[in-house]
């Protein structure tokens, strides 16, 4: 283990190589990547969105801060204001969402790896959907796209799952 690795990240490995494991025998080798890389993806949005939570939280309390206030509703109004999360390229984790990105690998080794009827992507595609209709409004520019045949006009997200 090295100095910068916590426990925490140790027991996250763990879960990967046990859902790896539960997955062996209803997923083929070659599909792994389709399950664990967005459960990473996750894993490290929602550690970007805490520390910069926690590092809002802590400016608060600095009185050499420019965001130094003792008022609560203050507080409230930028720990949930969206610019604080995305200059710092940081996806914002909805409070809305159905699962959040740190519950949602108990949930799939409780409910998907171990019942063959559940699908094991759904929470992991409500996740994603919830992550998606939050930040890419902000992070990607919408597309205008003409249809011919009717004139009607869409909106095209490339992303969109």
């Amino acid at each position: 283990m090295t100095k910068n690795q916590s426990k925490a990240d140790i027991n996250f490995e763990q879960e990967l190589w046990k859902a790896a494991n539960e997955l062996r025998g209803a997923v083929a080798e070659n599909q792994y990547k389709d399950y664990i890389l967005p459960l990473i993806f996750l894993k490290h949005v929602s550690e970007r969105y805490e520390l910069r939570r926690d590092t809002l939280i802590e400016l608060f309390k600095d009185e050499a801060s420019d965001y130094y206030t003792s008022d609560v509703e203050e507080q409230k109004y930028v720990l949930e204001d969206p610019d604080e999360y995305l200059s710092k390229s940081t996806y914002i984790i909805p409070e809305k969402a159905d699962v959040k990105p740190k519950d949602l690998m108990p949930i799939l080794i409780e409910k998907g790896f171990f019942n063959q009827d559940l699908r094991i992507g759904l929470p992991l595609r409500n996740v994603l959907r919830d992550l998606d209709e939050v930040n890419l409004l902000y992070l990607l520019p919408q597309v205008r796209v003409e249809r011919k045949e009717t004139n009607r006009f869409w909106f095209f997200n490339p992303l969109k799952i």
